[in-house]
């Protein structure tokens, strides 16, 4: 893609920061490091992103820091919005070269990308934490023989596990291991009908104990149902068939999203 073409799809896109990342060359093997650029004329925050990346990229790279630096590249000065450049490293020196062609400081040169563009927006640098999720059909998921498997409706990987209400507990659960500690927000999905229990006991389990939460299966599905958010260091979240009679309840997945 043309140096024009980069600048079009960020200019007529929204785009609010453009950050362009290169190997860096050179005619002697001695030149080595990381540097980062931007345009002379460019705002304020393209210094800022500027000043807040190439340290990032320095320690996570381990490599040596020729500074911050400014230049008339065509893609910081055509950008409708604050724009740097980054040369991670030099592909002509054996020492960077070796970084470069390895996969783990590719992956930490895209942290320290990261981590820059974090602090340039006020935040701690921090890597993100994947959702979790547990289907009925994975082995997070277990269940008594007294649930049955159904595919009515909408259902979140093809199938769910229900059971009829009664005055027991007979706990369908749900228990993935999470990434971390920490706050989470939990979700549910089921399948609705007119048959559902419309107070289903969510029992989540977090590090101040325990909350049931009471949904109402017969609408919203299809789709994640926000439960709450707690702290927590394990996911575990039991669906309790306890719940006025003559209904049924929909185990299908919960989901733990970190807050």
């Amino acid at each position: 893609m043309s140096l024009s073409g980069r600048v079009s799809i960020a200019n007529n896109n929204g785009c609010d920061r453009f950050v362009s990342t290169h190997c860096n060359a050179f005619s002697s093997s001695s030149a080595h490091g990381t540097e980062t650029f931007c345009y002379s004329g460019g705002s304020s925050y393209s210094y800022d992103l500027r000043n807040k990346v190439n340290p990032e990229l320095v320690a996570h790279m381990g490599t040596y820091n020729r500074g911050v630096k400014t230049a008339s590249f065509y893609v910081l000065v055509y950008t409708n919005m604050p724009a740097i450049l980054g040369e991670v490293a030099f592909i002509t020196n054996p020492s960077d070269n070796a970084k470069l062609a390895s996969s783990s400081y590719r992956n930490e040169a895209a942290r320290g990308y990261l981590h820059g563009i974090q602090k340039h927006y006020g935040e701690s640098a921090h890597d993100p934490v994947s959702d979790k999720v547990c289907d009925n059909k994975w082995s997070c998921f277990t269940c008594s023989g007294t649930w049955a498997t159904g595919s009515y409706g909408s259902p979140y990987n093809g199938n769910y596990r229900w059971r009829s209400t009664a005055a027991v507990s007979d706990p369908a659960k749900f228990q993935p291991s999470l990434s971390t500690s920490g706050a989470w927000k939990v979700y549910a999905w089921w399948t609705d009908g007119s048959n559902r229990s419309a107070a289903a006991p969510y029992i989540v389990y977090h590090s101040g104990g325990s909350t049931t939460v009471y949904k109402n299966q017969q609408v919203n599905g299809g789709q994640w149902n926000y439960l709450g958010q707690w702290s927590m260091s394990t996911g575990k979240v039991w669906l309790s068939c306890w719940a006025p009679s003559g209904y049924v309840v929909i185990a299908d997945a919960v989901k733990w999203v970190k807050a």
